[in-house]
């Protein structure tokens, strides 16, 4: 199976943020397509560790699991790129890992066809 990270922001709001991560993976769970995929997501992995350690520790373990898969995968647009996604997509350029755009539809939870790579 082939694993694609989620790269979503986090620190600005967390609460709302972690409701908006689970919205993305049950839209992309529910599309066939992405039977054969594992959808890695960093905020329900590391949580504990940029809660109780810190910004830093948090995104080493989070440039960790993204060095394991094959793409990164991101709903919003380019600009609002928050600074660790910042960092998760320069990590991504330095080491050919490609990074795609998932267009979400909020109000029905549901991926539309347009998946772009960048």
């Amino acid at each position: 199976m082939e694993r694609w990270y989620l790269s979503h922001p986090y620190s600005d709001n967390t609460q709302k943020r972690l409701e908006e991560v689970l919205k993305i993976r049950k839209a992309f769970y529910q599309d066939k397509k992405h039977d054969n995929i594992v959808l890695v997501i960093p905020q329900l992995a590391t949580i504990h560790l940029q809660n109780d350690f810190g910004r830093e520790r948090g995104m080493k373990d989070c440039i960790e699991l993204l060095s394991t898969c094959s793409k990164m995968v991101y709903v919003i647009k380019e600009y609002d790129f928050a600074t660790g996604m910042k960092i998760e997509s320069e990590y991504c350029n330095k080491n050919n890992i490609p990074i795609k755009k998932l267009d979400l539809d909020w109000q029905n939870q549901t991926l539309t066809n347009k998946i772009k790579l960048i």
